[in-house]
């Protein structure tokens, strides 16, 4: 049963992520995965407008909790980089 395929998910889940970073510089992504499940290969392309429509909601979400962070954060705008990135 696909639920109890946790080698199978853990695969999808790796490949769907791979895409993700892919559509940050490219704007079309292929997911290929031999014998995903049951033998089946699985193979699936997405554009970059699409991703960006299916999680559209999830992004705007972000925005109001980030802002209000931003707006009580300590930190000056122009040095949060100093804070995000780690010390080299």
């Amino acid at each position: 049963m696909w639920s109890d395929d946790l080698q199978g998910k853990d695969r999808l889940r790796t490949a769907c992520e791979r895409a993700k970073r892919t559509l940050s510089a490219q704007t079309t992504a292929t997911i290929e995965i031999d014998s995903l499940f049951e033998g089946i290969d699985f193979q699936s392309s997405i554009t970059r407008a699409r991703f960006e429509d299916m999680c559209g909601n999830y992004f705007r979400n972000c925005i109001a909790p980030v802002e209000k962070v931003l707006k009580v954060s300590v930190a000056s705008a122009p040095h949060l980089h100093t804070l995000l990135l780690p010390a080299l």
